[in-house]
Order: structure tokens, then C-alpha cells, then sequence
């Protein structure tokens, strides 16, 4: 999951990068509502935190610049105003759900959780364990095991995998793999491409090809199996 964060308070800012690190969870964070747009625009994020009070260009505007131009990307929007009117003027725009400031994490997060079920109809945010056989992926502790033994994946390589395990059954193209991941630009780009990290991947929960749940799709992207 890919998450786009627009508040310019930096305080704020800082602590919600912390408690998004603290989840795993991949975040990039921008200040003003120009450069929101059009990072909404060019990524496919799985979701966007905005905040009211932006400068330049307000989070009402980005709204409904991004509604306008289609873009279905889920948002919840932070703000400090308690008049009910900017709130509704928020969800007319497109809005999927608001909190208020002061943010807590732990309800920011639920609210996120809550969003992406709804919207997304996404049944496996009830359940943070997926399983394939005797393959285990607990998206809460980011661990994966086989059997009772952990198998050890890099950042990246967990990112793929649970992006690829969340869409089974749907081939995935090799730009919506990137997306679901932060490329290193100090690493050897051979190591960091796709091939290379599914193909890590493949090799570290499947070593001896009895599973088989990743499928390469020439011409396509990979498949993760829906069922052993």
C-alpha cells in the first residue's frame, strides 16, 4: 500500500512519518496543495490524508481538482476548523471521511483501515493474516512464515509480496509492482529492478518449487495464485 500525505504544518508532519514508519507503511509527504496534485495525479495511491488549511491551493480545491479529473483515489481530510460547514463542503467535494486536529494515531489509523473497506471493498482488512498452503503473511507484525519457520525479506521484497498476495487472482503489471514499493536509488539498479526482486521473492518462500503461488505472465507482469 502506497499512502500520499498533504500537511504543511511540519510538526504534524513529523509525526505522522513516524507513526506511518512505525507501521511499515510506504508514505510520501508534501506541503502545499500544488505539488498534492499532481502526485495524485502521476501515482496511483492507495489512499490520501489531506489537510483543510493547506497554503496556495487549499485541500478543498485539491479535492475537487482531483474529483474532476476522475481520479477515485480514497480521502480523508484533516482539519482544525470545527464549523460543520467546512466539513461538508469537504465530503460534497469527494471527501470519503474527515478527523479532526489534534490526530491521533491509533484513530487516524482505524479511520484508514474503515476508508479502504468501504470504499475498497477490501474483506481481507478484517483479516491481517493471508495464508497460501502452509505460507503465512501477517500484514499487522509484517512477518512471513512457512510452516513454523520465518522467511526473511527485505523492505522492498515484503512490499511486492503482500501487493502481489492482496491482488491474487488479478495479473499485475510490472509499473503497479514498482509503484507498491520505495526503489533504493543508491542500489545496483539490476538487484533493484522488479525481475530481480520477484524473482528473490520467488526463491525465498518457494525454494523448492512445491508451492508455486507466483506466476510470471509474459508480456503481463505476475500472478499470485488465489489458492495452492
Amino acid at each position: 500500500m502506497r499512502f500520499l500525505i498533504v500537511e504543511d504544518h511540519v510538526g504534524m508532519a513529523d509525526q505522522l512519518a513516524k507513526g506511518f514508519r512505525e507501521r511499515g507503511y510506504n508514505a510520501k509527504f508534501v506541503g502545499d496543495g500544488e505539488e498534492g496534485l499532481f502526485e495524485a495525479s502521476e501515482i496511483d495511491y492507495t489512499l490520501a490524508v489531506i489537510d483543510l488549511g493547506l497554503p496556495g491551493m487549499s485541500g478543498l480545491e485539491l479535492i475537487r481538482k482531483l474529483r474532476q479529473a476522475g481520479n477515485k483515489v480514497p480521502i480523508i481530510v484533516l482539519t482544525a476548523r470545527n464549523d460543520v460547514e467546512s466539513i461538508v463542503q469537504a465530503m460534497e467535494a469527494g471527501a470519503d471521511d474527515y478527523l479532526k486536529k489534534p490526530v491521533y494515531l491509533e484513530e487516524l489509523f482505524a479511520h484508514i483501515d474503515a476508508v479502504l473497506r468501504r470504499v475498497l471493498g477490501d474483506p481481507q482488512l478484517d483479516n491481517p493474516v493471508l495464508e497460501f498452503g502452509s505460507l503465512q503473511l501477517d500484514r499487522h507484525k509484517r512477518v512471513v512464515t512457512r510452516g513454523a519457520e520465518p522467511v526473511e525479506l527485505t523492505k522492498a521484497e515484503y512490499e511486492i509480496l503482500e501487493h502481489l498476495w492482496r491482488n491474487a487472482g488479478r495479473v499485475q503489471s510490472k509499473k503497479s509492482i514498482a509503484d507498491s514499493y520505495q526503489r533504493d536509488p543508491g542500489a545496483d539498479p539490476k538487484a533493484n529492478s522488479v525481475e530481480g526482486l520477484v524473482g528473490r521473492i520467488k526463491r525465498k518462500i518457494d525454494p523448492d518449487k512445491s508451492l508455486l503461488p507466483i506466476e510470471t505472465v509474459r508480456g503481463h507482469g505476475y500472478l499470485f495464485r488465489e489458492s495452492p
